[in-house]
């Protein structure tokens, strides 16, 4: 049986293709495990796709090697390119939007984890938020007309609505990590109403739950720490 992490990103792959129907695509965090899978569906739809993933370090790095070494076998592999850099650099960016004309982004790089981004937020917008919105920037100066951007379901945080559902405002997030990507939805909303204005085009977010992803703390872990670090009983 799948477990629960391979199910869900099954079905964000699903909703990936069924949203942006493309020749070419840019995958953002490639060599992860959300993203490896959505490539090798995207590849075995007969797309072509150009991975770009800077292999840092905060999950294990000889996992996105495997995930790596597992794409170059998969169906469709000779249409798949990879590159090994980061969303921030725009001269890199710039340069992938050059080569290729993207039919979609989908963009799945991000620092990940609530309670790291507490310790280190400088490092989670200079990620979450200026390196979308370099991506985002590359993309309509290029008029790619489909942007996937995946967000988080932390970026509910301190909401009484429970289970979470999309129309809540989601305006008051926990941590930085959180609040980062919240922040680059509504750069995803400002690029998708450009694109609508220019012509046909959209630009797409999805929040999604990584129970079980390795390092994953969740949004529970969040809340806790930043009650205690009120004060606050938790």
């Amino acid at each position: 049986m799948l477990s629960e992490r391979a199910r869900n990103c099954r079905i964000y792959a699903r909703c990936t293709i069924q949203t942006a129907v493309s020749k070419t695509v840019l995958v953002t965090g490639a060599a992860g495990f959300i993203g490896s899978h959505t490539a090798q569906a995207l590849l075995a739809r007969g797309d072509t796709v150009v991975g770009l993933d800077n292999l840092n370090d905060y999950y294990d790095p000889a996992r996105k090697q495997a995930n790596l070494r597992e794409l170059s076998h998969s169906l469709g592999a000779a249409h798949f390119s990879f590159v090994a850099g980061d969303i921030r650099d725009r001269e890199l960016v710039g340069r992938l939007f050059e080569q290729h004309d993207f039919g979609v982004v989908v963009h799945l790089a991000a620092m990940a984890g609530v309670r790291a981004s507490i310790e280190n937020p400088y490092l989670y917008y200079d990620v979450n938020l200026n390196g979308t919105h370099t991506l985002l920037e590359a993309a309509r100066e290029a008029h790619t007309p489909n942007f996937v951007l995946a967000s988080t379901s932390s970026a509910y945080g301190n909401t009484s609505v429970v289970p979470f559902v999309e129309t809540d405002a989601a305006d008051r997030p926990l941590a930085p990590c959180s609040a980062s990507k919240r922040a680059a939805e509504m750069l995803a909303f400002t690029l998708s109403s450009s694109l609508r204005a220019a012509g046909p085009g959209a630009a797409l977010f999805y929040r999604l739950w990584a129970s079980g992803s390795p390092g994953h703390d969740g949004l529970q872990g969040a809340r806790q720490h930043v009650l205690r670090e009120r004060g606050s009983a938790v």
